[in-house]
């Protein structure tokens, strides 16, 4: 099978899976889906702020599986999982393709069950920390077993991002901005695998068994700040009420 109809067909299945069954159960529910899946549209600067995080979280991520390679339980040979050949596969596929169905599908359906659905059921059980840091680590877990063959070397990193998802949600009670945030992280990773060579021959490659620059973590970190002081400052209002 192509390709290019398995990555169609996985974003088909993630819609019905993480989108349509949750909303299926709130509809027997009788839940407001505007109540129950927080979809207000939030602040604007505060998707400006989830823009920005996007962009530079995922440095953090890069360095956290670095960081935790050589623990036993996320010991993992991408070599041997065919990762080199799966982003030589995809370097020949259309880049919008890419970004449709590895990026927006998957950020899409994801932030609707677990920021949406999952996190929107337990904030009024839980207390914020508690509801956040619970769908922070279901999401960790998630990603554990839906790329198995990985392990648990995507937990800590996807169990962070779950965790920045969570507050922005939490701050803005909408799940917008956070699946802004979620598809531009993936985009941007899906896109530096899809131009490896390119920007390897411009001199701002990155391999996988690399620490990013010094220089790049310290953008990285200041865009991480800027992030959340634009979130943080555009729901000022909205999070005393």
């Amino acid at each position: 099978m192509p390709l290019e109809v398995k990555l169609l067909l996985s974003a088909a299945l993630g819609g019905i899976l993480y989108l349509a069954v949750p909303l299926g159960i709130a509809r027997t529910q009788f839940v407001s889906l505007r109540k129950g899946f927080q979809l207000r549209l939030g602040p604007i600067l505060a998707y400006v702020g989830a823009l920005i995080l996007g962009l530079s979280l995922w440095g953090f991520a890069h360095e956290i599986v670095l960081l935790t390679q050589g623990l036993a339980w996320t010991n993992v040979d991408f070599k041997k999982l065919g990762a080199d050949d799966f982003f030589e596969k995809i370097k020949h596929l259309s880049p919008l393709l890419l970004v449709g169905t590895m990026a927006i599908a998957p950020a899409v359906c994801e932030e609707w069950l677990f920021r949406g659905y999952l996190l929107g059921a337990l904030r009024g059980r839980l207390p914020a920390w508690a509801a956040i840091a619970a769908t922070g680590v279901l999401f960790g877990l998630f990603h554990v077993f839906v790329s198995i063959e990985t392990g648990w070397v995507r937990f800590l990193p996807s169990t962070l991002l779950g965790l920045v998802l969570g507050w922005i949600c939490w701050r803005t009670k909408s799940v917008f901005p956070g699946m802004l945030l979620h598809a531009t992280h993936n985009g941007l990773l899906v896109l530096i695998g899809h131009y490896q060579e390119q920007l390897t021959k411009l001199g701002i490659g990155v391999q996988e068994k690399e620490h990013l620059p010094r220089l790049w973590l310290v953008a990285a970190a200041g865009g991480v700040a800027m992030g959340v002081v634009l979130v943080w400052l555009a729901t000022l209002k909205t999070s005393k009420r």
